[in-house]
């Protein structure tokens, strides 16, 4: 059982070491009780957990309760989330018909012959669902969660088949499974990164959704905050007009300039008010096996062969979208260039 007690060997010491790991930043023990530890952005500082050599050593940064430097860990476990891995396994696995016509079907090759089958293979293919909460920030707070299905293999956001992968038999690890070759995936970094990608867009656009769910609401009380200043400011320049002398005129100019900037100040509140405003966490990441049909083709572009491959998915009993190499958005018609085929969101040579 680890020592409770604050200071080398304690839970709080190896709480910090296992988040220095997971995140990736070199700690080497330079004594007892002392790090040196070199962040991914290439900081390098020295770090204690104990008390009594903080206050010896004012070079070195202190973590314990209640601390920045312990928060700032806290923070990179909040921003991790929760994971969990699952095998899917089809009740069997068959190579659809008219294939030909299938894979011409899913994306046009510029200035190519249709393409052709020339082989094909079952293998293990990947995705992971990230799961995002989003708190959105207006007059009121919202929060919700936000899933992204992202193709390790492909790195497409095949999100819209989240309800065939639910409802997907899924396998025991102990379970008779066939020995498929693993199809080449992606980092998971990769992934993350391009989840955030689709995940901002669809942030971006229930930003907007928001703003206008709200905007009859902002601007009733920018009418009645106009209502009432403007008639306030009439109200004073009544006064002074009907002022007697210098003394009393000056007061009320006072008055209007004062008013006037609260007017604008208020303004500027209720816009501030309005402003739709998000935080986002990662809160599960969730790595799912399955079981995928890679359909290997090629076309002729005048003399050149240009391979290409497609993936069909039994679990859903359709075809993986055709997507760009570059950006990894589906794209109905492809381009071949030098890094491979691409939708033309480059400008690039296509041959």
């Amino acid at each position: 059982m680890p020592n409770a007690s604050v200071g080398s060997g304690s839970i709080l010491e190896e709480f910090g070491r296992a988040v220095w790991d997971e995140a990736g930043f070199v700690a080497d023990s330079r004594e007892w009780g002392l790090y040196e530890v070199l962040e991914p952005d290439g900081t390098l500082k020295m770090v204690t957990f104990d008390a009594e050599i903080a206050q010896e050593r004012r070079d070195v940064e202190f973590i314990s309760y209640g601390s920045q430097a312990l928060l700032a860990l806290q923070e990179k476990v909040r921003c991790w989330g929760k994971t969990d891995t699952t095998l899917i396994m089809p009740e069997a696995l068959q190579v659809p018909g008219d294939l030909n016509d299938k894979i011409r079907s899913l994306a046009h090759l510029a200035k190519c012959r249709p393409q052709e089958v020339r082989e094909t293979r079952f293998g293990w293919g990947a995705s992971v669902l990230f799961r995002f909460h989003v708190t959105y920030q207006t007059a009121d707070m919202i929060e919700e969660l936000l899933d992204v299905l992202i193709d390790l293999s492909t790195l497409a956001d095949i999100t819209t088949l989240l309800g065939p992968l639910d409802r997907a038999p899924v396998a025991g690890w102990d379970d008779r499974v066939p020995p498929l070759s693993l199809l080449p995936i992606h980092t998971a970094d990769e992934a993350y990164w391009r989840a955030v990608t689709v995940a901002s867009a669809r942030i971006q656009t229930r930003r907007l959704t928001i703003a206008k769910d709200y905007g009859t609401q902002q601007a009733d009380e920018l009418a009645q905050s106009q209502h009432y200043y403007e008639t306030t400011l009439r109200g004073l320049e009544r006064q002074l007009q009907t002022a007697a002398d210098d003394t009393r005129r000056a007061r009320v100019r006072q008055k209007i300039l004062a008013t006037q900037a609260e007017w604008a100040h208020r303004q500027e509140d209720i816009q501030r008010a309005y402003t739709v405003t998000c935080e986002v966490v990662l809160d599960q990441a969730r790595l799912f096996w399955t079981p995928t049909l890679r359909v290997f083709a090629h076309a002729l572009q005048r003399t050149d062969v240009r391979p290409i491959h497609f993936d069909w998915y039994p679990w859903a009993r359709t075809w993986a979208p055709a997507v760009c190499s570059k950006c990894h958005e589906a794209a109905s018609t492809l381009y071949y260039g030098a890094a491979g085929w691409h939708c033309g969101c480059q400008v690039e040579s296509a041959g």
